[in-house]
């Protein structure tokens, strides 16, 4: 799969196609999306097409909440955000693209740094709702719940247009190393959790990860 696959199956989400009722059980909430892997995957991902593919989920999951609020289990998602997917980012994936060997590496690591650090205003704002959730602030968290996935959505395309397209251009034995690294820290998040938000299965699970 490359980019513009990537995209042909994005613009096939957006056009309602491929999309079922699925309950995540364990965070109490509802959306309507199931990614076809058939479509997504003719050959074994790489760490940032599998990324993507996370992206894909957040986007069909806040499209379907479509500002709700009332059946959302935040810190649920939002602990997958960061214990898992930002965690792949920082841990693996940013590190092995600032190393990379780039002409502009001055300014590639500095977009690098900048897309990081979005990561803490967007926790930060989760901590904020999840916060007035719990204190009872209704006015607070309806008003500033979209403003969350707005924040995410936004920078998970800045990934995908700024950082994500260099990553087939690492060395071919570390990025291979990458995917093992990443199933490691799914592992710990916990793959069972991991699965029903982003909507693999079992099979596709193994298939994309090479087991």
């Amino acid at each position: 799969m490359n980019l513009s696959d990537y995209h042909s199956v994005s613009k096939n989400l957006h056009s309602g196609q491929h999309h079922e009722n699925s309950i995540i059980g364990p965070y109490l909430y509802q959306f309507r999306y199931k990614i076809n892997i058939v479509h997504l995957v003719n050959k074994m991902a790489d760490l940032a097409e599998i990324l993507m593919v996370d992206h894909l989920a957040i986007r069909n999951l806040s499209r379907d909440l479509n500002g709700r609020t009332d059946n959302f289990e935040l810190a649920g998602f939002h602990e997958y955000v960061m214990s898992c997917h930002v965690e792949i980012e920082e841990k693996i994936v940013f590190p092995m693209l600032k190393g990379g060997m780039w002409e502009d590496s001055r300014n590639f690591n500095s977009a690098v740094d900048r897309i990081k650090a979005d990561h803490k205003l967007i926790d930060a704002l989760a901590k904020n709702l999840i916060k007035w959730h719990y204190d009872g602030n209704a006015e607070m968290y309806s008003l500033r719940f979209p403003l969350y996935f707005k924040l995410l959505l936004e920078h998970n395309g800045n990934e995908e247009s700024d950082l994500f397209q260099r990553w087939d251009r690492l060395d071919a034995t570390e990025v291979r190393g990458a995917k093992k690294d990443a199933e490691s820290i799914i592992d710990s998040f916990g793959r069972k959790r991991y699965l029903e938000i982003v909507g693999y299965t079992d099979a596709a699970f193994a298939y994309i990860f090479g087991r």
